[in-house]
């Protein structure tokens, strides 16, 4: 009997299956935009530029702007071979201060320090506008339809916890990276769609420019297998292997990074508690990381760490680990939500401070990228929620335009607090009152700096108490933070400055003998903290006033070898010299602060008056000359280069001089006057 004929059945390989799954859990897996896209996608920039106006009008602030633009040598000076080379503040970031130095010489013109601060946020403003846009186009083409793509994106470019990354000036790192690194994952999925090398050339190109804006940008390797999976991949070892340049330059960037922030003891792996301590903290902050995206409540720039670990935190560590569970079991059920969630943890991992790099328990800023794996997942959820049961529909939209409104208002009404310093770290004391030191010494450095500005048109008098009312408001700062932290050098030399500015010798003596003896002995120590030298250089200069100058120069010679850039010391040093009659050292000391200031007219006049003594008239006519081409309305200038060309036997220049410097109000001695008659 002739059996029956089997009905072929169509072979449907591992590749097709995990395509068909990709299909189901991820529709409109494309890029296209049409005009309706494009009219969303404008939107999205136009909304978050309005929320975040208020940036264009900030300033700068002394958290890390001065290292990064202000005080930085190879900003001002535009050595972009410098910037390739060099770290800056314990971090290698050579894109973004390779761009402050570009736009420090365009706003070098203007002449206030603070005016020149707007066109920096400006450009930190655009590029988080142009990362917005990139992200409404990332989310369509992971699935999202234009509507949705434009909700997770808005929530993207107008979360509070953003306003970190585009209001601080020190953070473009965190805007240009963003920029590169989304659009690296885009040229990623134009690569899966297309098979085009090219496209993996791009993405290689874009992940090359994140790492030198960044080091978080390492984690992009992770974040294209998290989209491997989501998009059904086969895990084989062409998949993997395309990754190795990757995850090698990853590498390579971490290494140095790590290896940065190891020198700079940024780095710490005790700062008080131990690593089964700094597990449930870690976790606790991915867990806090998670509860903000939803519920955006107070942002600020400073989360101090606890005194201690207490309960709390391990239930932190516990939801953190349900949640993670939670989304490896849904991802049958939900792909969309564990792939959100997976991207978000490889895009956070390194910045949970688990082995601890920098005194802050968290911050908004760490979460710029991961953040998108969130926004994401809950822009799909929406989706298929509305999509499955239309009468969902406009629940799910008024939960998320509600998130989004509580959004928008939360960061316009935190951005103003970037307006300076003053208000940047009275914001962190008002939000964690003696709680962070570093908040008391930065604006207390703020406000004394501040107080030696004068403003356009200000009388005498106002001045006068406005900077005292500044003064004042500093040392009370400094009092605090020694009070809060008896250890912490950065109290104790400020407090010794403004000691040192009002006279009180003894005081401020004993501050910044407090600073080294923190540090002592100072042969022994590795890095020097630039707080050494300072503490050495103004002890000095204290013990140069008391008369006791064996003990100044001893503290002089030190501060000069751990830090023999600075100016003052040279100078002080010069003077002590000067002092003793020792005025060949003192010409040697002089001439290397006019290195660094080479129109100071009144060093110029302090070296040819050593000359003078030590009969080189020759050599102190020069400098004299130097001082009055650069003050010529001083009459001691005058008044000293008389006796330079009487030195010299030239009696009518000297009487002409005397002439100048009397008609300058100078009272020259009548004894030598009367001798060039």
């Amino acid at each position: 009997m002739a059996g029956k004929k089997p009905t072929p059945k169509k072979e449907v390989t591992k590749s097709s299956a995990a395509t068909q799954r990709a299909t189901a859990s991820s529709p409109s897996l494309g890029g296209g935009f049409d005009m309706k896209t494009w009219a969303l996608a404008l939107l999205v920039v136009v909304v978050t530029g309005i929320v975040f106006s208020g940036v264009t009008k900030l300033q700068w602030t002394n958290w890390d702007d001065d290292e990064y633009v202000y005080e930085n040598d190879m900003v001002m000076s535009g050595d972009y071979k410098a910037i390739f080379k060099t770290q800056v503040n314990n971090n290698y970031n050579p894109l973004p201060v390779a761009m402050h130095a570009w736009e420090w010489q365009q706003v070098a013109a203007e002449k206030n320090l603070a005016d020149k601060a707007g066109f920096f946020h400006v450009n930190n403003l655009w590029m988080h506008l142009l990362c917005t846009f990139l992200v409404f186009w990332l989310m369509k083409m992971l699935g999202l339809k234009p509507i949705w793509a434009m909700a997770a994106a808005l929530l993207f470019g107008i979360h509070p916890m953003r306003v970190e990354s585009v209001a601080w000036i020190t953070e473009r790192k965190d805007v240009m990276f963003g920029l590169f690194y989304v659009g690296a994952l885009i040229t990623y999925l134009k690569y899966l769609d297309s098979k085009k090398i090219l496209w993996i050339v791009f993405t290689a190109i874009l992940f090359t420019l994140s790492l030198l804006s960044k080091i978080q940008a390492v984690s992009l390797p992770l974040s294209m297998l998290a989209i491997d999976w989501y998009r059904g991949r086969d895990w084989n070892w062409k998949m993997l292997l395309e990754k190795v340049p990757f995850f090698i330059g990853s590498a390579i960037i971490g290494y140095v990074g790590v290896k940065f922030l190891q020198a700079g003891e940024t780095l710490d792996v005790d700062q008080s508690f131990g690593l089964l301590q700094r597990v449930p903290l870690g976790l606790t902050a991915y867990m806090v990381y998670v509860i903000k995206s939803l519920i955006p409540y107070e942002t600020c720039t400073f989360y101090p760490y606890p005194k201690v670990v207490e309960s709390i935190y391990y239930a932190g560590m516990a939801g953190a680990v349900a949640v993670m569970v939670g989304a490896f079991l849904l991802r049958k059920i939900s792909r969309e939500t564990t792939f959100g969630l997976a991207f978000f943890t490889v895009n956070i991992m390194f910045l949970l401070q688990i082995l601890g790099a920098g005194s802050a328990f968290m911050a908004d800023r760490f979460s710029y990228i991961a953040y998108i794996g969130l926004f994401f997942a809950m822009a799909m959820v929406a989706q298929r929620v509305a999509a499955h049961n239309k009468m969902m529909l406009p629940v799910v939209a008024s939960v998320l335009g509600l998130l989004l409104l509580v959004s928008a208002f939360l960061s316009w009404q935190y951005i103003p607090a970037w307006k300076n310093s003053d208000t940047l770290w009275s914001d962190v004391i008002k939000k964690y009152p003696r709680k962070v030191v570093l908040a008391y010494v930065n604006r207390g450095q703020y406000l004394r700096r501040d107080s030696q500005l004068r403003l356009k048109g200000e009388s005498d008098e106002a001045y006068k108490l406005r900077r005292q009312t500044l003064v004042d408001r500093a040392f009370a700062d400094f009092n605090v933070a020694v009070e809060l932290q008896p250890k912490y050098h950065l109290g104790y030399l400020n407090r010794g400055n403004i000691y040192f500015d009002r006279g009180e010798n003894d005081a401020a003596l004993a501050d910044y003998s407090k600073v080294i003896e923190i540090f002592s002995p100072l042969d022994t120590i590795g890095r020097i903290d630039p707080a050494i030298p300072g503490a050495l250089s103004n002890r000095g200069a204290i013990y140069s006033r008391k008369g006791m100058r064996a003990e100044a120069l001893a503290d002089f010679r030190l501060a000069l070898k751990f830090n023999p850039k600075d100016k003052n010391t040279w100078n002080n040093r010069a003077v002590t010299f000067f002092d003793i009659g020792d005025y060949n050292n003192a010409i040697k000391d002089f001439t290397e602060f006019l290195k660094f200031e080479p129109a100071s007219g009144g060093v110029m006049n302090a070296r040819g008056v050593c000359y003078l003594r030590l009969g080189k008239f020759s050599e102190a006519l020069k400098d004299f000359g130097a001082a009055i081409q650069n003050s010529p309305n001083d009459g001691t200038f005058y008044g000293n280069r008389a006796y330079a060309y009487a030195g010299l036997g030239n009696k009518v220049a000297a009487k002409a001089d005397v002439s100048k410097a009397q008609s300058l109000g100078l009272n020259m001695d009548p004894v030598f006057v009367a001798g060039l008659q």
